[in-house]
Parts: structure tokens; C-alpha cells; sequence
């Protein structure tokens, strides 16, 4: 309820009390003009708040996504609000003329109906404004674009939830060209939410079944064909932002990334394997354009993914050796491009993911796991690079030191 509502009841009530009053004064000439006037004011101001919004919604169709438009017209609240806005109105009229000819209602009881109403109206009319002006949001727009994604995964209809992720996309490389890394960073969160909403939306028994649209495309796995078309725009995001400079927006996508790789695991602990290799190779095509920190970021979400898949998930006969494989090959890619980046980087500081790794499989919770000796010693054979590496530094004499002039 909000304040117009409120202020209209309180009306209401008061005028609702000079029922009990014999003497009621009330010039119902002067009455009708008055509610004409104020009526007309409901029916002219939703047609200027669209004609004055119509131009700065073109511009937000053509230079963020067409999208927009769409969500405009399908918007039923909008639609509610305007024939709520309408029906005032009609009322209005309905009441004029309940006072001039019929006489069903005394005045007070009028009185009391139409501030009542008019308050609705004043709220239903501040909320038009609210709606249309959301639209020029990006923050906003790209909220709305999630909830129509998440609808469409409730509802099966692939097709659209594709086309609400192209909308989200378009938006994200819209604010990485006007290098706006708020709206972009709200664009990856709302991508990894969609990620997140659609697998735990396809675990429920009543969305197992074989899609009804996915077969027009060609595709035989609904599940991992969704989540490589996310990942997918979030590499493009990602190419835009790394060739622009900025770092961080990468370092988002790498952390959104890493939340897919959770959510993945959650549903299957063989789906992480993609969104392990796309978060190493983010954070190496950030790397290659001189953003260094992207590399710690990935090695640092990297830890806490292993952390989070053994600390959250029942393991114990999950299959394990295939994405914490991929995980620590990533680990070793993006370490060593930051070495090839930056030569002066300690070993230590390389191998010291590789350690926290082997601890948590060494950890008396994992020592009995079927696959934690195997990935052990993968973990191991990328330590024996390191450590021939660091024993190559030792030996090697000093590079030179270019005298300044």
C-alpha cells in the first residue's frame, strides 16, 4: 500500500463521517467540474509519460540491445497499471452522473469512494513513471533481462532463455565500450545467476525430460550446450574488456566464472571441466594483454573453487580425477604465463597453489578417496617443473644490468 492509497483512505474516512452530519454543504455543479479535471489529468498523463519516454527508449534500443523494446511492450504490470489508470476515469464519470441524475449514493459516500480511488490512482501512476524511467537503467534493464531468463528456464523454453543471454551479452559489451564497469559487472553476475538458476533448475525431476525445442537446433544435451552458450558470451566480454585494458572487469569475469565452475560441480562433478579450462583461459587472455593481477585472481579463485567443491560436496564416489585434473592444469597454465610475463616472479610463489591442492587431498577427509593419489601425482609432475626450474634460476648467471647513460 502505498502513500497516495493511504492518504485517499484517510479522505475517505473523513468524508465517510459527514454521513452522520445533517447539514452537509456541497455544490454539485462545482463537484463535477472538479472531478472532470482531476480525472482528465489520469487520462493525459500515461499518454505524455510514453511520448515522452518513447525517443530516450529508441536510444537505449539502438545503442544497448533491441530487447529493450521487447521487454517494454510485453511488460503486464505496465499494462496493468494502465488500465487501472483508465478505469479512474471511467469511475469518474459513473460517479458524476450517480450525483446529477441516479442519486443511488449520497455525496459523502461518493465523496469517500472517489478520494479512496484516487490515492490507487496516485500510487498507479507514480509506479508508471518508476517503470518507464527503469527502462533507461542498465542496472535495472539487466535485471529484468535475468527474471525473463529465469522464467523461461522454469518454463522450458530454451529458445528464449538463449535469446535473454544475447540480450544480457549485448548489454555487457554496450558498457565495456563506454568502459562502464559497474553496469558490466552486473551484467557477468546476472549471467553466472542464469548459469546458476538453470542448473539447479535442471536437477528437479520435472525438468529431466527431453526439451521440446532444443531438437530444432540439433542438440542432443540441452545442459551442456546451455552452459557452453554462457560461457561462450562471457568470452566475448571478456576478449572486449582485455583488449580495451580493463582489468576489472576481467578479474569479475574470472570470479563469475568460478562461481560457474561451483555451480557445475554441483550438478555434475564432470561439468566443471569446461568452466575450469574457460577460467584459465580468461585469465591467460587477460594476462597476454599486460593485466598481470588477472592471473593472481584466477590462481587465488581457482584454490577457493577446490576448497568449495570438497568442502560443500558429498564426494565420496564422485568421480574426481577429471576436474581437479583440468583444475590443476589451469593452475599450471596460468602460472606459467605469469612467469613468462614477469621472469622475476619467486618459484615459491608459483608452486605454492600446487601445495594447497595436494594438502586438501592429503587432508584425513580425502586420504581415503579412490582418486586422491592419482591426482596427487598430477600435482606432483607439474611440482618437479618448478622444482627443475627453480634449480635452472639458481645455476643461471645474473642477468645484466644496463648502465643508465
Amino acid at each position: 500500500m502505498g502513500i497516495g492509497t493511504i492518504f485517499g483512505f484517510l479522505l475517505a474516512i473523513y468524508f465517510y463521517a459527514f454521513e452522520f452530519r445533517q447539514d452537509w454543504p456541497a455544490n454539485v455543479e462545482l463537484l463535477g467540474i472538479a472531478f472532470i479535471a482531476v480525472a482528465s489529468i489520469f487520462i493525459l498523463a500515461p499518454i505524455l509519460a510514453s511520448a515522452f519516454f518513447w525517443s530516450p527508449l529508441q536510444i537505449a534500443e539502438q545503442t544497448i540491445t533491441p530487447r529493450i523494446s521487447d521487454l517494454f511492450f510485453q511488460d503486464r504490470r505496465l499494462r496493468i497499471t494502465r488500465i487501472v489508470l483508465l478505469l479512474f476515469p471511467l469511475i469518474t464519470v459513473a460517479f458524476i452522473l450517480d450525483l446529477f441524475l441516479i442519486h443511488f449514493f449520497s455525496i459523502s459516500i461518493v465523496l469517500s469512494l472517489w478520494f479512496f480511488l484516487f490515492g490507487v490512482s496516485l500510487d498507479a501512476l507514480y509506479f508508471l513513471f518508476q517503470r518507464i524511467t527503469g527502462y533507461l537503467d542498465p542496472f535495472y534493464v539487466s535485471q529484468l533481462f535475468t527474471k525473463e531468463a529465469t522464467k523461461a528456464i522454469q518454463e522450458d523454453r530454451e529458445l528464449d532463455l538463449y535469446k535473454w543471454v544475447d540480450a544480457l551479452a549485448e548489454e555487457g559489451i554496450w558498457a565495456v565500450n563506454r568502459s562502464s564497469e559497474g553496469v558490466c559487472n552486473q551484467v557477468c553476475n546476472e549471467i553466472q545467476k542464469t548459469a546458476r538458476v538453470f542448473l539447479e533448475s535442471s536437477k528437479v525431476l520435472p525438468h529431466v525430460e527431453e526439451s521440446k525445442e532444443i531438437p530444432e537446433l540439433g542438440v542432443a544435451d540441452k545442459v551442456s550446450y546451455t552452459l557452453f552458450y554462457l560461457l561462450d558470451h562471457l568470452e566475448k566480454i571478456n576478449t572486449k574488456a582485455a583488449n580495451k585494458g580493463l582489468e576489472a572487469i576481467c578479474n569479475h569475469i574470472v570470479t563469475s566464472t568460478g562461481k560457474i565452475v561451483i555451480s557445475s560441480a554441483k550438478y555434475d562433478i564432470s561439468m566443471a571441466s569446461y568452466p575450469l579450462f574457460c577460467l584459465g583461459k580468461f585469465s591467460i587472455e587477460a594476462q597476454k594483454k599486460g593485466m598481470p593481477n588477472v592471473g593472481t585472481k584466477a590462481i587465488v579463485t581457482l584454490v577457493e573453487v577446490a576448497k568449495t567443491i570438497l568442502g560443500e560436496i558429498d564426494v565420496t564416489y564422485l568421480e574426481l580425477q577429471e576436474p581437479f585434473k583440468k583444475l590443476v592444469d589451469q593452475i599450471d597454465e596460468v602460472t606459467k604465463e605469469m612467469f613468462k610475463q614477469d621472469k622475476s616472479l619467486s618459484v615459491k610463489f608459483l608452486i605454492q597453489p600446487f601445495l594447497e591442492i595436494k594438502a586438501l587431498f592429503e587432508s584425513e577427509k580425502m586420504r581415503s578417496h579412490p582418486d586422491s593419489e592419482a591426482i596427487i601425482q598430477h600435482i606432483n609432475r607439474a611440482l618437479a617443473e618448478y622444482t627443475a626450474l627453480e634449480a635452472i634460476l639458481r645455476t643461471a648467471p645474473p642477468r645484466p644490468v644496463k648502465e643508465e647513460k
